[in-house]
């Protein structure tokens, strides 16, 4: 026994000494230099005004930083009409424009600037919400509410609907709320404000927002029901809660989506494969995108 315990001790000993690959795989990669491109944040709103953010990419292992200045020239375009130069904000890469935007309208905006490629991206503002038979109950006993309506889905165009329950503290500021559903096919879109989410016995998902995508019900009537907790009571008084139903872009959701599983990992310290960030914009990185909203008022 003795003599075989020294004998493997002797083949371990041998295999360390030989070459230490064996063991561990060095790789030498390097990151291929792309050079700096411009890029465009923007998500525009029916009705309101357009406000984009503006800056350059930076190579990850380059020295230099971001710009975000007022040296960007940005146009606006709608269906291929130039509208207005969007002008700088606040100094710090922002843009805003005195032109309104309107639903199912194209628009288009171009970014410039010395030293790069003109970047470009555009979106087609969705048209309004439908909307039916909305009830809502007040559970004064359980301190819940719990809403319900359907939506009214368009046939052959691919939609997507943001759900996104939120109130109004003392200071008159937007506040989102967590809701719960029982419909597993509502899309988890609360990670972009770092939220994670949770699961109870009751329901599939505790949310900040869902999005429902009408691959499922492209044509029909979508029925949604959704339970809002007590965490909108201040101080034992119920305050307003408002639920703000909005029809986006697909830029919209699949920049966000990307965003979320990225923001996810970074939060759990997920080591896993690389997230691709999307983009919509040519010559550039980043999104234009838009939503249509509309927000209705719940009170007891």
């Amino acid at each position: 026994m003795k003599k075989k315990t020294i004998l493997i001790l002797l083949i371990i000993s041998a295999l360390l000494s030989c070459k230490k690959d064996l063991f561990l795989n060095k790789i030498d990669y390097e990151i291929p230099m792309v050079p700096g491109r411009l890029t465009i944040s923007c998500k525009l709103k029916n009705g309101e005004k357009p406000l984009a953010l503006i800056g350059t990419s930076v190579h990850i292992s380059s020295d230099s930083t971001s710009i975000n200045d007022s040296n960007f020239v940005v146009k606006l375009f709608e269906d291929n009409l130039f509208i207005e130069n969007l002008f700088p904000v606040n100094g710090l890469g922002y843009y805003g424009g005195n032109h309104t935007i309107t639903k199912n309208h194209i628009y288009q905006l171009t970014v410039s600037r010395n030293g790069f490629n003109d970047a470009t991206g555009s979106t087609l503002v969705p048209d309004s919400v439908q909307f039916t038979d909305y009830s809502i109950q007040w559970d004064s006993a359980q301190e819940k509410v719990h809403v319900s309506f359907k939506i009214i889905d368009p046939l052959q165009t691919s939609d997507y609907y943001l759900i996104e329950p939120y109130s109004k503290d003392s200071n008159d500021r937007n506040r989102t709320l967590q809701f719960a559903t029982p419909d597993p096919t509502m899309e988890d879109f609360s990670a972009i404000d770092g939220f994670l989410g949770g699961i109870t016995p009751q329901y599939s998902n505790i949310l900040h927002g869902g999005v429902y995508r009408d691959q499922y019900f492209n044509g029909q009537l979508k029925e949604v029901q959704l339970t809002l907790e007590s965490y909108f009571f201040e101080n034992n008084i119920l305050s307003t809660v408002y639920l703000r139903i909005s029809r986006i872009s697909k830029g919209y959701y699949e920049f966000d989506k990307s965003m979320n599983i990225a923001r996810s990992n970074e939060i759990l310290g997920v080591i896993g494969e690389p997230v691709q960030i999307f983009s919509n914009i040519q010559g550039g990185y980043g999104v234009v995108a838009s939503s249509t909203a509309i927000s209705i008022e719940l009170k007891p």
